[in-house]
């Protein structure tokens, strides 16, 4: 009997997060929408002008042809986006090679959260750096230092 019982905790244990997984929107092929993904920048115009701390939200494939040029890489997000669920932001500055931007999803009081953080490098040298990301709708996000 005991035994019966470990076994029903065990199972029960492990169809537990299959409740969670369901809980959030699917995309096409019925797997559940992450809340962040990160795609290839690779086709994304470098701004001389851009921030790390204040990307460019991108809601539709229109507003994706301003920031990426290249008609295969646009054709590529789009597949890769579902656009009635999802918006892109688009992280594009110049600064150190050592520049860092990290991103961690957090448990929000509604829905997850998503907290950026950019650390300047130390060294002199400027590069372009390009981040793409794939944003859950009604997701939220920040900075944190």
């Amino acid at each position: 009997m005991r035994r019966l019982q470990g076994i029903a905790i065990c199972a029960a244990s492990l169809l537990l997060p299959l409740g969670t997984w369901a809980d959030g929107p699917k995309d096409k092929k019925g797997d559940e929408i992450p809340a962040l993904r990160e795609l290839s920048a690779k086709g994304v115009k470098e701004v001389e002008e851009g921030r790390a701390l204040k990307p460019t939200v991108v809601k539709n494939a229109k507003e994706l042809a301003k920031v990426m040029t290249d008609e295969a890489e646009q054709a590529r997000v789009n597949k890769e986006v579902n656009w009635d669920k999802q918006f892109l932001l688009v992280f594009s500055w110049g600064g150190s090679g050592g520049d860092k931007l990290t991103s961690e999803v957090k448990k929000g009081k509604d829905a997850p959260e998503v907290v950026f953080r950019y650390v300047p490098g130390k060294t002199f040298d400027l590069r372009m750096h390009t981040r793409l990301y794939a944003v859950r709708n009604g997701v939220t996000w920040k900075f944190e230092k």
